[in-house]
Formats: C-alpha cells, sequence, structure tokens
C-alpha cells in the first residue's frame, strides 16, 4: 500500500520510494553528514543500504546525489548493472536519470520490445564512474550516456555535453530539470502544493485512494495531476471506463500529455505494460470485450510501417467509435502522427457534428498522406 511520507519521516532499507510529477522531495542521511538524494518527477527508488550510506536502486526516472565528499562512493543498481560513482572533491554532486524506452509500434508485452537508456551527469565537482563495463572519468558539467537492450548494458559510454556561449566564454550547459528553478511552465506545477493539501487533509491510509478522491476535484490541473502521480506509482485504473480522465471533457486539454504519461508506464517494462492493460479492462467485463483491445493498440501507437499496412485506417475508423476514449486517443494518435487534429472534438456525442472533420481525416486515408514526417 502506497503512503505519503511526511516531514521528517524515516525510510528503512529496501522501502520503495515513488515521486509524482512536480515534486522534488528530498531525503537526507540518517548520520548527519549533509549527503542526499533529491528525486526530481516522476520517478522511483529503492534505499538498499544502511541509512548512512547511498546506496539506490533506481527503477526509473531521475534524481541528485549531493554533499558527497572526497572519496566516498554512491552506488546505484539499476537492473542487473551497478555504478559506483566516487566524488573526487568535497560536497561533490552527481545526477542520474533512467529512461526506460520502446519503439513507437513495438508490443510492449514482449521483452524485445524494451530498452534503457542511462545517463549520469556530474553536477558540481569531478567523479570516477566505476562499471561492470569499465573505469570512466566523469568531469564536472560532463553527461555520460550507457545504452542498453534488456538488462545488459553496452560496454561503451557516450560522453554528452551542451555548451552555450556568454560573452567570449563557451559555459557547460547542464540538463534543465536538475535546476530547481526553471519552471517546467505547466499548469500541474501550480497545482502541486493543492494536491498535496487535498491528499493530507484526506486523512486515509491510502496514498491512491486519497488521490482517486483528487481526481473529482473542481480545478482540472489538479485532477490531472493526481492522475499522472497514480500513474507514477504504476497505476492507470484513473484513466478508463466511463469516468475515466480519457472521457472527461474537463481534461480535454491534458489528453495530450495524459497520452505521453500512460505511454512512459507502458514503456517501462512488460509487467507494467500488463498493469496497464488490466487497468484497461477494470472491472467493466462488457467494456473490455468491446474496446480493452482497441484501447490497448491505441496506447502502443503506430510505426510508420505498420500506417502503411491499414494502421491508418484504424485510426480514421477510431474517431467513429462511440467511445469517448477511443475517439481521444485515436485522434491524439493521429496529432502526433500528422501534427494536427484537424480541430477534431472527440468529446461530442453527437456523430453527425463530429462528421465533418472525419470526412477530412477520411481525404488524407485515401492519399496515404498520414504519416510522420520523414526524416533526413
Amino acid at each position: 500500500t502506497w503512503k505519503l511520507l511526511s516531514l521528517g519521516d524515516e525510510v528503512t532499507a529496501r522501502t520503495l520510494i515513488a515521486c509524482g510529477p512536480e515534486y522534488r522531495p528530498e531525503f537526507s542521511l540518517a548520520d548527519d553528514s549533509g549527503m542526499a538524494l533529491t528525486m526530481v518527477g516522476p520517478s522511483q527508488v529503492s534505499w538498499m543500504g544502511d541509512p548512512q550510506s547511498i546506496d539506490l536502486d533506481v527503477s526509473y526516472g531521475q534524481g541528485i546525489l549531493s554533499g558527497i565528499p572526497s572519496g566516498v562512493s554512491a552506488l546505484i543498481r539499476i537492473d542487473d548493472g551497478l555504478w559506483s560513482v566516487a566524488s573526487e572533491s568535497d560536497d561533490g554532486a552527481v545526477a542520474y536519470r533512467v529512461i526506460r524506452k520502446r519503439e513507437i509500434g513495438d508490443d510492449p508485452l514482449l521483452p524485445e520490445s524494451h530498452s534503457t537508456e542511462v545517463l549520469m551527469t556530474a553536477v558540481d565537482g569531478d567523479f570516477q564512474s566505476v562499471t561492470d563495463q569499465g573505469n570512466f572519468d566523469l568531469a564536472s558539467g560532463l553527461t555520460l550516456r550507457f545504452s542498453a537492450a534488456g538488462n545488459t548494458m553496452q560496454p561503451a559510454a557516450t560522453k554528452v555535453q551542451e555548451n552555450v556561449t556568454e560573452g567570449n566564454e563557451s559555459l557547460v550547459q547542464l540538463p534543465e530539470w536538475i535546476d530547481p528553478e526553471i519552471d517546467t511552465g505547466t499548469l500541474e506545477s501550480e497545482a502541486a502544493s493543492d494536491l498535496l493539501d487535498l491528499v493530507e487533509q484526506d486523512g486515509t491510509d491510502s496514498l491512491l485512494l486519497s488521490l482517486r478522491s483528487a481526481l473529482n476535484f473542481r480545478r482540472s490541473e489538479v485532477a490531472a495531476l493526481a492522475g499522472k502521480t497514480m500513474l507514477a506509482l504504476g497505476d492507470a485504473y484513473a484513466y478508463f471506463g466511463v469516468d475515466g480522465l480519457f472521457s472527461k471533457e474537463k481534461q480535454r486539454l491534458y489528453w495530450p500529455s495524459h497520452l505521453d504519461s500512460i505511454r512512459s508506464l507502458v514503456d517501462r517494462s512488460v509487467d507494467a505494460a500488463a498493469g496497464v492493460r488490466k487497468a484497461i479492462a477494470g472491472q467493466n467485463e462488457a467494456m473490455d470485450n468491446a474496446d480493452g483491445d482497441t484501447l490497448f493498440r491505441l496506447l502502443i501507437g503506430y510505426s510508420q510501417e505498420q500506417l502503411a499496412d491499414g494502421g491508418d485506417a484504424e485510426l480514421v475508423s477510431g474517431l467513429e467509435s462511440a467511445s469517448v476514449a477511443v475517439r481521444v486517443l485515436a485522434s491524439e494518435n493521429l496529432r502526433d502522427i500528422s501534427g494536427t487534429t484537424l480541430f477534431f472534438q472527440p468529446e461530442e456525442e453527437i456523430a453527425n457534428r463530429r462528421d465533418e472533420v472525419v470526412k477530412k481525416w477520411k481525404v488524407r486515408l485515401r492519399k496515404g498522406t498520414i504519416r510522420y514526417p520523414e526524416t533526413e
């Protein structure tokens, strides 16, 4: 059962910790050494060692390890890989980012569809990174990228470094998410404190139950953040069914980011994808028989080849579905592919009011132009 941590709570070894979007909680070591972990946005970690050392098992997401003294190592475990990151200066800070990936259109229920990218950034000070594949110098401001198919990391790291010019000087540009002063610019960022207040006031022992209550809050940005926070916990039930977020007109502004967020959950692993498929079925067997496979297919997305092989027709057909959620996801897929919805309104219940836009999509279908832009 997920529970909300309060200021001053202690985290025991092997406890799974999750962070929702728009939040940046900080966890300090119990020995008052000054070392700390800051989780940033959607992420999950388990603290594997004793409270006086940094030993993390990272499921996904990003975070910053700070206050690391010279000569002290932080252990970061990702699948079967182990990184020992040793600071070469006092008060060092290193950031990690674990991205679970899947090519659009690939079946997320197959293990071979999933891959992982790991980015390590020296935020402050120089580091020595010791991995199963060798030792790497991580100079301040530098990012190393590791990639993996399945659980096997490739034996080489790629240097990633962005520079900006200020006057006549070239300065290293750190990834924006590391800077707490960078505004994400989303309405949900403004709703983060309000959602936290709602959850704290709810008083239930279950964080998921509190978040489900917040789904009905009058402000749509708070409800949207509640749904995305549930996804960070691995729960997609808020999105499907008659009252799901993909069926609520008040969530129209957030449908594109909702699709991105739920696809991020699908991309995490086979088990996560299977959990989403189970959430689609929910308690309504009739809905699952009618739309379950269609909804899951729309979440998987379509490759260029799949569009040419009839996927484009499936998407246009979805615009005429009796299900609001199917129409929403078909329209959002078309937006991702073509850069436009042609002003389609999936929430419109009267079919003949949607027909004019559907006809325009059928023209594109006949011309074979429902395709991703060609890349050079």
